[in-house]
């Protein structure tokens, strides 16, 4: 099919206002005579309040005044309504909000909230998800609300158990091939790291109705908690978000909104904002991955794989948050790309005294494909086949049931296309490319698929208006947050109303009064969510403009053909109308009008039900994404020092709406796995503090460390059927395959294998130090062989 506007490398519309620096961020409001809070932060992980004395804060000139938990009753939470917006009774880690101290400027506030002093009655703290889990650990929840379809168990620190039950899981039939290997893998925090920091303003009117302005993905779910925390119908409340500087997960829980309505509450009538610095960021909102795995798998001779055991622990924090909603994913995908018979894999959301656990890029996934990955390695080692041909051998075909039991479509994708691609950009680089002597070159692979995590009425909606002149406001309630969504939606629209794109103008600054209903632009689902009811309101649109037209025309609205400049009747193309005449309804030589203007209306969200409490099967994911991901990279056999050389990626996305963008958002994905694999580690002290909680030493990767990568990124469209044009899924996706790539590189270069991450140099370099004769001889082996090349498909 030819399209128009789709598939098309259409510049970013909003590129012009971000460069000049005129796009709007929630931080460039200013309101008349707003009030600065400051947040006092606990400083036990563990630990009853007893008292906090703020006499001397109040005495600071220019603070209004000091908020403390006793002060409000509001209980918030995404699922799990477990966590104040100020400590009440005790603290659960270092960094929880205990009072809040308001004034007339930051400088007020922050000198006041130095002076606040609490005392703590310190109680025994856990930090790790095998400690909380242990019996007679300290419970950090005394009880834990209940939700429907979560499984939380009282009287522990688990919030949340997930299983997943194929084949026969209560017949302890579980080894039926010769042989099982087992591993275990940990991957600690990280840190978000978005360019812009958390900020909320609120304004709580004497008549109860409030304003909240934030950075946030989600105002609608915003708007939901503080409806359900402050007791308040939603009408009263009015959510506006402005373009993001990043989210990558960690906008979409609700952290300090809460609090800064509370405090507008308490004074009423006056701008209340509450700004994060950037250490604040570390441990004032949430953090991401936390995964400690271990799994045992059952194969036989020939590669084959028959049973998979997998304990997968997130380490969730004080507070259940998003992470509740996270292990479910990640336990559906622990068994990866692969079609394997008997399944037991228990996944659970463990309470432990670090900072919350929260959305991170690709919400479980990454951790799994850690997991599956690492399986197929030991697989081929344990059988002599290569990966390669052990992923090929038990790779999920149309027709098999995945893990929760659905039926694997042809038009889900091609994962044997995506491994083609990236193997051969792989062995052209080994042919093209030899590594110094002082250096270990390694080779790796990684399959992942992705299904957008989201409840079963997480709706996206769409209203779509035509002007007087032609022209269209496309209206939607998903936020910017750098991902080029205001694009694609553009050209979707421009597609769907065969209009050009110049004639779109797409809403960027969503409010809950007025553009229609978003649950959240999280999952990399908005394209495909956000498109499907864009589309759909463009038809709506278009069937009103004919409907008119069949007024003017006299002819039914069934025989009516619109192509973007005129409206012709089906059996007679010399029969039409433009469009211009219909934009008002349609006025007759008398003046009569009859019709209305046009607009329309869309709303889509795909059939899903809850997952089966004992067996987690259920139709529970709407749409899947198939993808491949391979590293070139060198070890530095002195430092230790991993340097990647090459990345190819290949996925499955469908249709691909903006070619351009889409190879920016892989590549941005691409290098955000790097950091998350080699360098980037939220680091604590022994009493749960963190250590490095700013760019000083939390290293992330910067262009200088970049850009000598060579990057390969291709695209596989199997047209999906239930997707506007066919496309789907891509923004978390990149990510998720490039740590277990890197490690399978890593073991390839050096003989090696590591089960925790990041792999940074002094780790690395000491184990090649304890294992010196090993590494020799494993690089010495390769050399002698000319090992160069892996089997293709």
């Amino acid at each position: 099919m030819v399209y128009k506007s789709i598939g098309k490398n259409l510049s970013r519309v909003e590129a012009i206002s971000k460069v000049t620096g005129t796009a709007k961020y929630t931080a460039d409001l200013h309101f008349p005579r707003e009030l600065f809070a400051r947040i006092v932060r606990s400083s036990e992980a563990h630990a009853i309040i007893k008292r906090i004395y703020f006499d001397e804060a109040l005495k600071v000139k220019g603070v209004r005044g000091i908020v403390t938990g006793e002060n409000s009753a509001e209980i918030i939470g995404v699922c799990i309504k477990d966590q104040p917006p100020l400590a009440r009774g005790k603290v659960r880690f270092i960094g929880e909000p205990v009072a809040a101290v308001v004034a007339d400027s930051k400088e007020a506030a922050l000198e006041g909230s130095l002076k606040v002093k609490v005392e703590y009655e310190v109680l025994p703290a856990v930090f790790e998800s095998s400690e909380a889990m242990a019996e007679n650990a300290p419970l950090i929840h005394e009880h834990i609300p209940a939700m429907p379809g979560f499984f939380p168990k009282q009287g522990t620190n688990i919030f949340q158990h997930f299983k997943i039950r194929t084949g026969e899981p209560y017949s302890g039939k579980f080894q039926q091939g010769k042989f099982s290997a087992s591993a275990k893998m940990n991957w600690p925090h990280l840190a978000h790291c978005q360019m812009e920091p958390h900020v909320t303003i609120a304004k709580w009117s004497h008549d109860d109705s409030i304003e909240v302005y934030t950075s946030a993905q989600s105002p609608f779910d915003v708007r939901h908690f503080l409806s359900e925390s402050f007791h308040l119908p939603m009408r009263k409340i009015a959510v506006t978000t402005y373009f993001l500087g990043g989210g990558f997960g960690g906008k979409s829980d609700v952290t300090i909104e809460p609090l800064t309505v509370l405090l507008a509450k308490h004074f009423k009538g006056e701008y209340v904002r509450i700004q994060l610095d950037r250490e604040e960021m570390f441990f004032g909102t949430v953090v991401g991955r936390g995964l400690d795995g271990e799994f045992t798998v059952d194969f036989d001779e020939n590669g084959m794989i028959h049973g998979l055991k997998v304990t997968y622990l997130l380490n969730s924090g004080g507070y259940a948050g998003y992470a509740i909603n996270i292990v479910q994913p990640g336990g559906i995908v622990t068994s990866g790309t692969y079609n394997i018979p008997y399944l037991e894999i228990d996944a659970y959301g463990v309470y432990t005294n670090k900072p919350p656990l929260g959305a991170y890029r690709a919400y479980g996934h990454p951790e799994a494909a850690l997991l599956a990955e690492r399986m197929i390695e030991l697989v081929a080692e344990r059988t002599g086949y290569t990966s390669s041909e052990i992923r090929k051998f038990n790779m999920l075909r149309p027709g098999n049931k995945n893990s929760i039991g659905q039926t694997v479509r042809e038009d889900d994708g091609n994962i044997f296309a995506c491994m083609n691609l990236v193997e051969e950009d792989l062995e052209k680089h080994k042919f093209s490319h030899h590594s110094e002597n002082a250096h270990a070159r390694g080779y790796g692979l990684a399959n992942f698929l992705k299904a957008p995590g989201m409840p079963t009425n997480g709706f996206s909606t769409a209203i779509i208006r035509f002007n007087e002149d032609t022209t269209v406001n496309v209206m939607i309630s998903a936020t910017d947050m750098g991902q080029g969504l205001l694009t694609t939606i553009t050209q979707i629209a421009a597609e769907a109303l065969l209009l050009p794109v110049h004639k779109i103008e797409v809403t960027s600054i969503p409010d809950t009064r007025y553009t229609p209903y978003e649950w959240q632009t999280v999952a990399s689902r908005s394209t495909w969510m956000v498109g499907n009811a864009v589309y759909k309101a463009a038809q709506d649109a278009i069937q009103k403009i004919k409907e008119n037209a069949a007024i003017a025309m006299g002819q039914s609205a069934h025989d009516l053909v619109y192509d973007g400049k005129k409206v012709f009747y089906l059996f007679d193309k010399e029969k039409n109308i433009p469009i211009e005449k219909l934009m008002l309804g349609y006025t007759f030589p008398n003046g009569k009008t009859s019709g209305m203007p046009p607009v329309g209306y869309g709303a889509y969200m795909p059939e899903m039900e809850y997952s089966d409490e004992k067996t987690g099967q259920g139709d529970a994911a709407s749409q899947w994404t198939y993808g491949c991901q391979g590293v070139a990279l060198d070890v530095d056999l002195s430092s230790g020092q991993i340097l990647v050389r090459m990345v190819s990626s290949a996925l499955d996305i469908g249709k691909v709406i903006n070619p351009v963008m889409a190879k920016s958002q892989v590549e941005g994905a691409v290098i955000m796995g790097i950091g998350g694999s080699i360098m980037e580690k939220i680091q604590y002290d022994s009493k749960g503090k963190i250590r490095n909680p700013e760019f000083t030493d939390y290293k992330i990767p910067t262009p200088e460390d970049t850009k000598g990568i060579e990057m390969h990124t291709h695209f596989v469209e199997t047209f999906d059927q239930r997707m506007v044009y066919g496309a789907k899924c891509l923004g978390e996706h990149p990510v998720i395959g490039i740590a277990p790539a890197i490690l399978a590189a890593v073991k390839d270069a050096i003989g090696l294998e590591f089960n925790e991450l990041p792999l940074h140099a002094e780790v690395v370099r000491k184990k090649i130090q304890e294992n010196h004769s090993q590494v020799l001889s494993h690089i010495q082996n390769k050399r002698a062989k000319n090992v160069y090349s892996i089997s293709l498909l």
